[in-house]
Order: structure tokens, then C-alpha cells, then sequence
């Protein structure tokens, strides 16, 4: 009796991520899942209603990116570039912010994301008297590259109804000149929320469901050609949560999603009694995304020693009692969490509210998350490894933003950002994520700054904290998906589990990091056993 599958798939290497040392040739796919995982000559004569010769390349599990804004990403395809090479020029940024107006009728919003101060060459913002010239009779507002800051000039201010008497928001800054008060255009978090990643989400929630749609099938697409097969899109609102199902159940997503509801828009999806993990194979319900603090390129997130040069020690959201409360509610209830933290005072107060419900030495059965987990010290690690901390964290951004976060930090404090090695050798689970757009969503590239932690500028940080090839491929396989409860389904190529694959040029575990980013590339992307991307 002949023995039929969807797909069979030989004549490369293959690196499956298990622990298991035997040589596997060939894997077959019947009904989207791994048949069959073994020898060519055990499997090459099966009837296969598609054949993949691997010519020689190499095959891994597909890639999952724990934490990343697909959907605010899709969205951002729509708005004014601004993103500037190292070294750049502030004039770089007034040229796009011109070229827009020229093409925009008076009067119009122009909006632009990726601008990053740190990669300046002078590391500056514009000034507002630059931004004015460069948009005298149209609003501008860009967005910085961390989403947590942002730039504008007078006529936005005004639209946005701050001036010199404005006072900072609970949990934003307005900065202002020194003699006389008035605001810069450079505003911080908070002050300005309804231009920020979960305010251009609101708009998102304007657009028509087919409108939605394609915006994610966009974003999708993108991804595919990356090599993601799975994503944890934190922060979501309702409008976002009908399109991805719809998408799903349509078949129009490349990717598979796993939606982070956002907190503060939470309470009728917690009211309807729907919990983490509810869902379908392409599209469920992950934990509930809550912000504890700012950014550290930013100097936003919440640190116990001032920032370099400064006396600011950034912002926490909300303050201990508020927080544990929270957790209590959401834990009570069932529902895993994930806590955006990067600051060593957000971090701790995180670290707290969690210790509160899991207990010290306990399993975290829920699987609590900790988002970025940036900047730490002994006594945090032994926190994080007394409740059995579950970290998403960006090694992606060592590479963009890494200069910023040395120069923020100082050669003393830099050992503590980002430690990856010892969060993983502390036994801790560390899903690797890229945060996009903050950075970059290409997984490869990601895992290559995991290995190198080298900076755009060239600098090594923390060198003792390098990852080897099998650490940063467990971060985005295996340990990715057990942070949403998909270890049992992804992360590994064996029988039973979704055929989510990527097909190399190269092989990873051969090719040395530094040539990965020229050498390097996604062959094909198959998703259930089905090609959603290739090269060819």
C-alpha cells in the first residue's frame, strides 16, 4: 500500500532544532502538519502531490517573532518615511518633510515615522524654527524610531494645543526651552499618545474590514519574504482583532498571528469570557499587553540611575499598588500577561506585581511575560529566576539603537543591557522578537545581532553576553513559541507539528554571522505546508 502526502521535501540539509543527533533527509506533509521526519530512502518513494528538491540548501523550523507590531507596521507603509542612515543629517529628515509638503495640499496632516536623533550626526532633534520652514502652512508630527517620542513643529503644537502654559501629562514630557518655556516640538510618550503606535491603531479601526485587510495582507507579505510564519502582535484593539479573524478565515493571511489585547480596551473581551489561547491555528488570543515604561534610546524608560549627562531617570507608567492590582485582576482571571519594561525601576516593579501571584519558587503556569526586560542587576536576575520569567526581548536592536542606548548609559551600566546569555543560562525562557517597526523585522538579521551584539557604529557591547548560533535559534523557534503556548505546534520540524518551514542559501550553522546579512537569504516560506513566499 502506496503511501500519499501533500508535500515531501529532499536533497538538503536539515536542521530540525530538536535534540535528537540522527540525520534526517527528508520530511513529509499531509493535511499541514509534519507526516513524517526520517531518511530519504525511507521516504523518497511516497507519492507526493509536490516534491521540493532542496538542492542542497538548508531547511529550519520557520521563524517566529514573539513580540512585533504587524499591524501597526502595515499601517506605517502608508505614512512619510523618515528613517536616516548613521551619520545622517537632520537636513536629510526637512528634505522628506519638504518633498511631502510639495505634494500635499495646505493645510494637510503629514505624518512620518523612523527618525532617530542617536543616528545624527550632531544627535539632535529639528528644531522647531527648521520644522517650520520646512512645513510653514501643513502640521507635522514624525514619530521616532522607538514609538515613544516624537517631533513636530508650531502648527502641529497648536492643532495639539500645547503651548507654554500646557503641563506634562501623567506619563509624557513636553520639553520646552530652558528661558522661556515654550515648547520644542519634541515630545515624549504620553504627550504624545494620540500619534503614537496605539493611536494610529484607532485609525486603523476607521478603515472599511476590506480596507483593514489588505493593510495586513501588506505587512504580511513582507514578512513571508522574511521568513516569519508566526507573530505576536502586541497591543491590539478590537478593530484589529475582527480584521486578522477575518483574514485568517479568508485565507488571506501569510503568517500566523497570535493578538496581544491591549489593557486600557480590554474590558469586553474580558467581560465576554474569552481567554489566552482561543482562537484557530492562524488566529488567537495571546496575553494582555500592558506599558510600564518608556524607551531606553529614548531615555524614557524608568532607571534608578540618571541617564548620562542628565538627572532624568525616565517614566514609569503607574505606580506598584496600581500595577499589582492589575496583575491580581488579570491573573485571577485565567489570562496571561506581557508587560512591556525596560528600565531596571519598571523592571523591579514588574518583577514585584509578578512575584505576587506566581509565588516565589513556583512554575509560572501562565506564563507571564516580561516585554524588552532591558537593563537589570543581580538582584533582578534572581527575581526573574525565582518566578520562572518568561522574557520576549530584541537582540535586533544592539545593532539600530545600540549606540544610543551606550551613550545613554555609559561603558559601566552598558554589562547590564541585554544580557541574553545570562538570561538563558539562568534557565529563564527568552523568546526573540525584533519589536518592528522600532527595529528592523527581519528575523535573520536579528539573530545575527544576538551573535555579534555589535552596534551600527561598530562598537561590541558586552561581549561576554554573545549568543552562540544554537542559542539565538532557540530564542526564535522553540522558546518563541512557548512564550504563546505554541511549543506543543511550532518551533521544532517533528511529526505532528504545523509544516512551518523555511527553505536557506546558506546554512546558518556554518556561515559565520558576519557574512549572513550578504550571503544569507529566505529561499521559501512554506506555512502549513503551503509556499506563502519564494525566491523564485
Amino acid at each position: 500500500m502506496s503511501l500519499n502526502v501533500d508535500l515531501l521535501l529532499t536533497g538538503g540539509k536539515i536542521h530540525t532544532g530538536t535534540k535528537s543527533t540522527a540525520p534526517v533527509e527528508a520530511i513529509a506533509v499531509k493535511n499541514g502538519r509534519i507526516f513524517a521526519v526520517g531518511k530519504t530512502d525511507e521516504l523518497g518513494g511516497v507519492n507526493a502531490k509536490t516534491r521540493i528538491n532542496l538542492e542542497g540548501k538548508t531547511l529550519i523550523p520557520g521563524l517566529i517573532d514573539a513580540h512585533n507590531h504587524l499591524s501597526y507596521y502595515s499601517m506605517l507603509l502608508r505614512l512619510l518615511d523618515c528613517r536616516t542612515p548613521l551619520h545622517g543629517e537632520v537636513a536629510e529628515l526637512l528634505e522628506k518633510i519638504q518633498r511631502e509638503v510639495k505634494q500635499s495640499e495646505p493645510g494637510k496632516l503629514i505624518r512620518g515615522w523612523g527618525f532617530a536623533e542617536y543616528k545624527i550626526r550632531d544627535r539632535r532633534y529639528p528644531t522647531l524654527a527648521e520644522m517650520d520652514e520646512a512645513a510653514p502652512n501643513n502640521p507635522v508630527i514624525i514619530t521616532h524610531a522607538s514609538g515613544h517620542s516624537a517631533v513636530t513643529n508650531s502648527l502641529m503644537l497648536k492643532q495639539m494645543k500645547i503651548d507654554s502654559q500646557t503641563p506634562d501629562p501623567k506619563g509624557g514630557k513636553i520639553e520646552r526651552d530652558p528661558q522661556t518655556n515654550e515648547p520644542t516640538g519634541v515630545l515624549h510618550d504620553a504627550a504624545m499618545f494620540q500619534y503614537s503606535l496605539e493611536a494610529l491603531i484607532m485609525e486603523f479601526g476607521a478603515l472599511s474590514l476590506e480596507e483593514r485587510i489588505v493593510v495586513l495582507e501588506q505587512g504580511a507579505e513582507d514578512y513571508a519574504r522574511l521568513g516569519i510564519t508566526t507573530v505576536g502582535d502586541p497591543g491590539t484593539l478590537p478593530s484589529q482583532l475582527s480584521a486578522y479573524q477575518e483574514a485568517a478565515r479568508s485565507k488571506r493571511l501569510k503568517c500566523r498571528v497570535s493578538a496581544f489585547p491591549f489593557y486600557e480596551m480590554s474590558k469586553p473581551f474580558l467581560d465576554s469570557g474569552l481567554r489566552t489561547g482561543f482562537g484557530t491555528d492562524m488566529f488567537k488570543i495571546g496575553p494582555i499587553k500592558l506599558i510600564g515604561d518608556g524607551s531606553l534610546s529614548g531615555r524614557t524608560a524608568a532607571v534608578s540611575q540618571p541617564y548620562q549627562n542628565t538627572d532624568s531617570l525616565g517614566l514609569l507608567y503607574r505606580d506598584q499598588e496600581a500595577l499589582d492590582k492589575i496583575v491580581a485582576e488579570l491573573d485571577a482571571l485565567g489570562q496571561q500577561i506581557a508587560i512591556h519594561a525596560i528600565g531596571d525601576r519598571a523592571v523591579e516593579q514588574v518583577l514585584l506585581a509578578y512575584e505576587k501571584v506566581i509565588g516565589k519558587g513556583n512554575p509560572n503556569t501562565r506564563r507571564h511575560r516580561m516585554e524588552h526586560a532591558g537593563i537589570v542587576n543581580p538582584q533582578l536576575l534572581q527575581l526573574m529566576k525565582g518566578i520562572d520569567l518568561v522574557i520576549a526581548t530584541q537582540p535586533r536592536m544592539l545593532y539600530e539603537q545600540g549606540d544610543g542606548f551606550y551613550r545613554s548609559c555609559g561603558e559601566e551600566r552598558i554589562h547590564s543591557v541585554y544580557p541574553y546569555k545570562t538570561y538563558i543560562e539562568m534557565g529563564l525562557h527568552v523568546a526573540g522578537s525584533s519589536d518592528c517597526p522600532v527595529t528592523n523585522p527581519n528575523p535573520l538579521l536579528g539573530m545575527r545581532d544576538g551573535i555579534l551584539r555589535q552596534t551600527e557604529e561598530g562598537l561590541t557591547l558586552a561581549p561576554e553576553q554573545k549568543l552562540s548560533v544554537e542559542q539565538v535559534f532557540h530564542m526564535f523557534t522553540w522558546d518563541a513559541a512557548y512564550s504563546l503556548f505554541d511549543e506543543n505546534d511550532k518551533g521544532t520540524l517533528e511529526e505532528g507539528k504545523f509544516a512551518d518551514m523555511l527553505v536557506l542559501s546558506e546554512d546558518p550553522f556554518t556561515l559565520p554571522a558576519e557574512k549572513w546579512e550578504s550571503q544569507l537569504k529566505v529561499e521559501k516560506t512554506i506555512v502549513g505546508g503551503e509556499v506563502v513566499y519564494s525566491k523564485d
